[in-house]
C-alpha cells in the first residue's frame, strides 16, 4: 500500500483539504496515540462520539438517561480504558436484565472521569492522521480534555409496573474510591433512601406516567454529585423477555366500557407442540322475540390473522378482533377505558351486530401465536371447526358454518377448509387475504435485518451501541427489544417468525448478494403446496381493500418509480442516513436501500456503518410500493422502527394476491370481470382468471382489513372496513342459497331488492322463486307476468304483485293468505 502521510498545521487550507477525508470507525485508530498525556485512563473517542455522554456531568441539573444511553456512558468507559479493561463486559452488564417488569430490577450507576480529543486537536496539530490511524501531531501540548461522568439506571428497557421491586447494584467506574455514600430517590414522593448494593427497594407508583429516579452521591469531600434516569410506569407492563411468551390474553382495552359484551361461551383446543393451541369465544345471536339465545345454533366463524409477537400489549385477543370486526365510522378513534358504558347504546349497528339481530352466533378463533407456522394454526382451525360442528349437534341445529378470514386468517381458513372433508361450511369469506403472499419493501426489511440480525455479525458491540444510541428515538427502543427478548427475538419478530417468512412473497433472508427479489425457501414450499387448491362444496368469495381500476396507492402517487421515497438524515454529534428507492421495472441493477450511520469531527467523516443494498427487478420479482392492494405502513407492523419519518402507504396485498390472479390478468378488475358502472362486487363468470366463486373490490385503496386508521393527510390510509363491505357480507350471508344458482345480473337485482325492503321494482325481472322464497314481497313490473307452478305463502309474509300490462295465474299454483294482485297498475314506482 502506498504510505501518504497528511501533516495537519493550524491554517485553514490544511482544515478544508481534511473535509473529504472518510473513514470506517475502529478502535484501533486510536491505539498509536501516546497515553503519557491522558489525566485519566480512559480515552472515550476509542468508543466513538463522546458528545452524548457530556451532560452526564454530576450537576443537580444533570441530564436524566435511559436504559440505551446508560450502556452507551458503560460501553465508553469499556471500551475507551487504556490496557486490559477492570470492568464487567457490557455483555456481563446485559445479562442482568431481568425476564419480565415483575422480576427484582438492578439498578447500576457509573461514576468515572474520562478524557477525550479536544475539538482542535487536528487542527491544532496535536495529532495527525497517517493511513487511517492517528498519531501524536507535531506542536506540543495536551490534545485531552478531561470530564466526570455520572449516570444512573434500572437494569431494565421496557415498562414496569405501578409496583415493583429494585435490586441495589453496583457503582462502576475510577472514582468510586471517593464515594463516602449513597442515596436514591426513586421519584415514588418518599425522597431519598440509602443506596446499598443488594439491597431491595419495594416501590409503588400512584398512577402511570414517566418518572425520574435520582442517585445522589455524598463524596469524602462532603460535596455531592447527581445521576437521573428516566423510568416508564404502566398499570400493565408487559411480560418483555422470556422463552414462554405465549398464552391466551383477555386484556381488551375496552373490557369495562361496554364496546364489545361479553363472550357467552368459551373453550380452550389443547393441542401438543408450542403454541399451538386455540380458542374459540361466542357471542350468541337473536333468537325471533329479540332476546339472546342460550346456545350455538347458527354459527359464523372469524379466523384471527397475523400476531407475530405474543406479548400481552401486542398480540390482539378475541375481545378485539370483535371490536376491529364490528367496527364504523361512529365508534371511537381509540379504544380506552375513558369511554363511558353507555356509550356503544349510542353507537349505530356494526357488521357483527347487523348478523348477532338476524339471529347468528359469532365465533371468534384465536391462536395462541399468530406467527406460528401456516401448518401449525391450521391443524389448531380443523380442531376448532369440529368442536363447533359437535356443539351444533349437541343443540341439534343443521345449519351449515360460514367462515370469515380476515389476512392470514383468510389463508389458513382456505387450508383448513380444503383439508376437511366434513367441514360442513356452506360460505367461505376471504377478507384481503394472501393467497400469493404479502408485500413489505425490501428496504424496510432490509432496514430491519440489518439492525437486528447482520449488524451483530458486522459491527462490535460497542460499534452497534454507539451506531444505535444515535437513531431516532424508535430505533433505540427497538435495540431495547433485542437486549431484553435476547434468544427468543428471531421467533418472534414479526419479520423472521415463521408465518411471515411463508407469507412475505419477498423476503430478506431469501434475497442475497445482487440478485433480484426473492422469497424464503419456507414461502415456496407453501405456496406450491397449495397452489389451486381451494374449498369444496360451499362458496368462495374474496374481499380486497383494493383499488379495483388498478389506481396506484395515494403516497406513492408523487414518487418517481426509482427514485428516493425515502430520504432521511437526523443527528448530532452521531447521524443516520436512510435512503429508499423503489426498483425500476426495467431489469437493471439498483440500490434499493442505504444505511449510514456516522459522524464528523476534525473535518473527518467516520462511517460507523455504511452499506447500500442492490437488487434488480424482473418480470417475476417486482417492487410493489404503489401498486393497488390493501394499503399499510410496514412501520406499524416493524415496532414503529422509523416513527414519523416514513409515513408512507404501501402496497401490502397486491389485487393479484387477494384474488389469485392468473399472471396475464391486469389489476383494472372491473373491467378484467365485467362489473358494470356503481357496482363494487360479481359473481364471477371468469374461472379462468380467479378460483373465486364471488369479487368484491373497492373504490380506492384502503386499509387493510377491518378497523385500520383514521385518514392521515387526507385518504392516505382509508379505514379497511367501510358500509358497503359490511352490506355486501350481510346480503351473502342471508342469500347465499339463491345467489349460488342466480345469473350475475340476476345477483345484482337480488342485492337490490334485499336492501329495498324486499321491493322489486319495474326495471327489475320478473322472478317468481324470489316471491316464492320471500324475499319479494312486493312486486312491479311493466309487463305481463304469468305465475305457474308456484305456492306463494310469502313465509308469513304478505305478497302484492303489480303489473301494467296483466297477471295470468297458471297451473299448479297455490295462493296464500295475504296475497294480492292488481292489474293495469299505471305506474312504476320510482327506482
Amino acid at each position: 500500500m502506498k504510505r501518504i502521510t497528511l501533516l495537519i498545521i493550524a491554517i485553514s487550507a490544511s482544515i478544508h483539504s481534511f473535509t473529504q477525508i472518510t473513514l470506517n470507525f475502529r478502535t484501533t485508530m486510536f491505539n498509536n496515540l501516546t497515553t503519557s498525556k491522558l489525566s485519566t485512563n480512559v480515552l472515550t473517542n476509542k468508543a466513538g462520539m463522546p458528545d452524548s455522554i457530556f451532560g452526564f456531568n454530576g450537576s443537580s441539573a444533570c441530564n436524566a438517561s435511559t436504559f440505551a444511553s446508560w450502556q452507551y456512558a458503560y460501553q465508553s468507559l469499556y471500551v475507551g480504558f487504556i490496557g486490559t479493561p477492570s470492568y464487567p463486559t457490557p455483555e456481563t452488564i446485559l445479562a442482568q436484565v431481568p425476564d419480565s417488569p415483575t422480576s427484582e430490577i438492578k439498578i447500576n450507576g457509573l461514576y468515572y472521569k474520562y478524557n477525550h480529543l479536544a475539538d482542535n486537536a487536528v487542527s491544532s496539530g496535536l495529532i495527525h492522521l497517517t493511513d487511517t490511524l492517528f498519531y501524536d501531531g507535531p506542536n506540543s501540548g495536551n490534545p485531552y480534555l478531561e470530564k466526570t461522568c455520572v449516570a444512573v439506571s434500572p437494569m431494565y428497557p421496557a415498562e414496569v409496573p405501578l409496583n415493583v421491586i429494585f435490586r441495589g447494584g453496583a457503582i462502576y467506574g475510577n472514582l468510586t474510591a471517593n464515594i463516602a455514600s449513597a442515596s436514591i430517590d426513586f421519584g415514588n414522593g418518599s425522597g431519598y433512601v440509602s443506596f446499598v448494593a443488594n439491597n431491595l427497594y419495594d416501590i409503588s407508583y400512584s398512577s402511570e406516567g414517566t418518572y425520574t429516579i435520582t442517585l445522589r452521591l455524598t463524596l469524602t469531600n462532603n460535596s455531592l454529585v447527581y445521576a437521573k434516569s428516566t423510568l416508564k410506569v404502566s398499570g400493565e407492563a408487559d411480560l418483555f423477555k422470556s422463552t414462554s411468551l405465549s398464552g391466551f390474553h383477555d386484556d381488551y382495552k375496552c373490557s369495562s366500557c361496554g364496546v364489545v359484551p361479553n363472550e357467552n361461551y368459551t373453550y380452550q383446543i389443547v393441542r401438543s407442540g408450542s403454541n399451538n393451541d386455540g380458542l374459540i369465544k361466542v357471542w350468541y345471536g337473536k333468537n325471533a322475540s329479540g332476546q339472546t339465545k342460550t346456545s350455538l345454533t347458527k354459527p359464523i366463524v372469524i379466523v384471527d390473522g397475523f400476531d407475530p409477537v405474543p406479548l400481552k400489549a401486542v398480540d390482539r385477543s378475541a375481545e378485539e378482533i370483535y371490536f376491529e370486526t364490528n367496527f364504523n365510522n361512529s365508534y371511537p378513534t381509540t379504544c380506552t377505558d375513558n369511554i363511558l358504558h353507555e356509550t356503544r347504546m349510542n353507537i349505530p349497528e356494526g357488521l357483527l351486530d347487523r348478523l348477532g339481530n338476524l339471529g347468528y352466533d359469532i365465533a371468534i378463533v384465536d391462536f395462541e401465536w399468530g406467527g406460528n407456522y401456516i401448518s401449525e394454526n391450521v391443524e389448531t382451525l380443523k380442531q376448532c371447526i369440529t368442536h363447533i360442528n359437535n356443539l351444533l349437534s349437541q343443540n341439534g341445529s343443521t345449519e351449515q358454518l360460514i367462515v370469515m378470514g380476515p389476512s392470514m386468517g383468510a389463508l389458513i381458513s382456505r387450508i383448513a377448509l380444503s383439508q376437511m372433508t366434513n367441514h360442513n361450511a356452506k360460505l367461505y369469506i376471504s377478507y384481503d387475504g394472501p393467497h400469493k403472499g404479502a408485500y413489505i419493501p425490501m428496504p424496510l426489511q432490509r432496514l430491519y435485518g440489518t439492525a437486528l440480525n447482520e449488524a451483530n455479525q458486522a459491527l462490535t458491540t460497542t460499534e452497534i451501541m454507539l451506531a444505535l444510541f444515535g437513531w431516532p428515538a424508535q430505533a433505540v427502543g427497538l435495540l431495547n427489544f433485542q437486549i431484553a427478548v435476547n434468544g427468543v427475538l428471531t421467533e418472534y419478530s414479526p419479520l423472521t417468525c415463521p408465518a411471515a417468512q411463508q407469507m412475505l412473497m419477498y423476503h430478506y433472508t431469501g434475497t442475497t448478494g445482487n440478485n433480484a427479489f426473492a422469497p424464503s425457501s419456507l414461502h415456496t414450499s407453501l405456496y406450491n403446496s397449495i397452489a389451486g387448491v381451494y374449498p369444496q362444496n360451499c362458496m368462495n368469495v374474496a374481499i380486497s381493500c383494493g383499488d379495483g381500476h388498478g389506481n396506484n396507492q395515494v403516497t406513492f402517487s408523487d414518487v418517481t418509480q426509482g427514485a428516493d421515497y425515502l430520504n432521511y438524515l437526523k443527528g448530532g454529534a452521531i447521524k443516520c442516513k436512510i435512503e429508499f428507492k423503489e426498483l425500476p421495472d426495467n431489469g437493471t441493477l439498483s440500490p434499493y436501500m442505504r444505511l449510514n450511520l456516522y459522524s464528523e469531527k476534525w473535518g473527518i467523516k467516520f462511517n460507523y456503518f455504511n452499506k447500500t443494498y442492490y437488487s434488480c427487478s424482473t418480470s417475476t420479482s417486482k417492487s410493489y410500493e404503489r401498486r393497488p392492494g390493501g394499503s399499510f405502513n410496514g412501520t406499524n407492523e416493524l415496532f414503529g422502527l422509523l416513527g414519523k419519518m416514513y409515513d408512507r402507504y404501501e402496497c401490502f396485498m397486491p389485487l393479484a394476491s387477494v384474488f389469485d390472479l392468473t399472471s396475464n390478468v391486469s389489476n383494472n378488475i372491473f373491467s378484467e370481470f365485467g362489473i358494470p358502472s356503481g357496482r363494487n362486487f360479481t359473481k364471477n363468470i371468469y374461472p379462468s382468471k380467479s378460483p373465486f366463486d364471488m369479487l368484491y373490490v373497492c373504490d380506492e385503496n384502503r386499509y387493510h382489513v377491518l378497523r385500520g386508521p383514521q385518514p392521515v393527510g387526507g385518504d392516505a390510509s382509508v379505514p379497511g372496513m367501510n358500509q358497503d363491505m359490511g352490506d355486501f357480507v350481510v346480503f351473502l350471508v342471508e342469500n347465499l342459497d339463491y345467489i349460488e344458482g342466480a345469473t350475475q345480473s340476476a345477483v345484482y337485482d337480488l342485492y337490490d331488492i334485499y336492501y329495498n325492503n324486499g321491493i322489486q321494482t319495474c326495471s327489475q325481472a320478473f322472478n317468481v322463486d324470489l316471491l316464492e322464497n320471500g324475499i319479494v314481497t312486493k312486486s312491479y313490473n311493466s309487463s305481463a307476468v304469468t305465475i305457474s307452478d308456484a305456492t306463494l305463502t310469502g313465509n308469513n309474509k304478505s305478497i302484492e304483485v303489480y303489473s301494467t300490462q296483466g297477471i295470468t295465474i297458471g297451473n299448479n299454483t297455490t295462493i296464500g293468505n295475504g296475497t294480492s294482485f292488481l292489474a293495469d297498475f299505471a305506474l312504476c314506482p320510482q327506482q
